[in-house]
């Protein structure tokens, strides 16, 4: 279904993001790190800084973006030390919670704010 959502105009990204889709990728994001990552060997912190985020969106607690400065584990996805299977799941969670537009949007002014329709899972 299409939703018009508004966009921060400094940043560009949407300030409304999808719940749904939010909490989604972040039970994939989870399964994955309980499944693969030891916590008692976590050199990057993904238990501690990744996964009470996971939890806040998977309960859709959350259907506003985060500043890309929040973001957890920057540095590492950048540097390319998470495992691949994770890091696959960890740009699709954060191009989400961050409010990044994957396509071409159309913005229109809506009473001095700027938005874009598009489409929200169901």
């Amino acid at each position: 279904m299409k939703k018009l959502v508004r966009i921060d105009p400094a940043s560009g990204r949407f300030i409304d993001i999808d719940p749904k889709k939010l909490a989604r990728d972040a039970k994939s994001l989870e399964a994955f790190v309980l499944n693969n990552i030891d916590p008692a060997n976590d050199a990057l912190g993904v238990y501690s800084h990744l996964l009470p985020l996971c939890k806040e969106v998977a309960d859709q607690q959350r259907n506003t973006s985060i500043p890309l400065e929040e973001l957890p584990l920057r540095y590492p996805f950048r540097e390319g030390l998470l495992p691949p299977g994770l890091e696959v799941l960890y740009a699709e969670f954060s191009a989400t919670i961050t409010g990044t537009p994957v396509d071409v949007v159309h913005i229109v002014d809506v009473n001095g704010v700027p938005c874009a329709e598009v489409e929200f899972e169901d």
